[in-house]
């Protein structure tokens, strides 16, 4: 705070502008500025984030989770991909935009899809697997049959969902009842923080990133980017 004070006292900025808060009291009276507050942007916890979300008038630009996704198409770069989603996955499991579930294009079962998950297995990444990307990966480490919360989980640690989809028009089964696309179980189960998608194609990808409701929308990028350079624990 000494810091930050000191350093606006060289530029026109009063440094008055800022404060420092010490007690959930003052973050209370805080919230209740509706007339001298335009935006509260909270960063922090996923409580922290919906409490503050309930607690005020105030506009508030903040995310409480981060479910976000990665589509693999049948056309992708299968080294990309695989490094793509070992970057996405255990760079810092913890963050809002690491991904929690990955969706493969089912002509990728054909053994491919080992290569897409040769990273996440050598970090022991927990993969909890539908049926048939199950069967695709028998005998690999880690792989676990999922269930139906898995879907819908934030993991936040060194565990992801995979499903298969049969493209990127069309459907897959979830919860073994609702038939929907790659890009509508991204819509639905996603909290539209940042997915991805791994493809050759410049038609998919831009179909994909027009349709996708999410504040970030990437092609052949990890949901981790961008982030300050720092070393990955390949």
């Amino acid at each position: 705070m000494k810091v930050i004070s000191d350093a606006l006292a060289l530029t026109k900025v009063p440094p008055e502008s800022i404060a420092y808060l010490t007690s959930r009291e003052q973050v209370t009276a805080l919230l209740s500025l509706t007339e001298s507050i335009d935006l509260v942007i909270p960063r922090g916890s996923n409580a922290l984030v919906s409490s503050i979300q309930n607690s005020t008038k105030i506009p508030v630009m903040g995310h409480a989770d981060g479910r976000c996704c990665a589509y693999v198409h049948s056309d992708a770069d299968l080294p990309l991909a695989r490094d793509v989603i070992l970057d996405a996955k255990i760079d810092y499991p913890a963050a809002c935009n690491a991904v929690e579930t990955l969706l493969v294009h089912e002509s990728l079962l054909d053994g491919r899809i080992r290569e897409v998950v040769a990273g996440l297995v050598e970090k022991a990444v927990e993969m909890r697997c539908e049926d048939d990307v199950l069967k695709a990966l028998e005998g690999t480490k880690g792989v676990i049959r999922a269930i139906d919360e898995d879907m819908v989980t934030e993991f936040l640690d060194l565990r992801i969902y995979i499903r298969s989809v049969k493209s990127l028009d069309e459907g897959c089964t979830l919860f073994m009842q609702l038939l929907t696309v790659a890009i509508n179980h991204i819509n639905t189960y996603s909290s539209h923080h940042t997915d991805t998608i791994l493809t050759s194609s410049p038609e998919v990808a831009e179909e994909f990133q027009r349709r996708v409701d999410s504040a970030g929308v990437y092609w052949n990028a990890s949901t981790r980017y961008p982030q300050p350079p720092r070393p990955i624990p390949f």
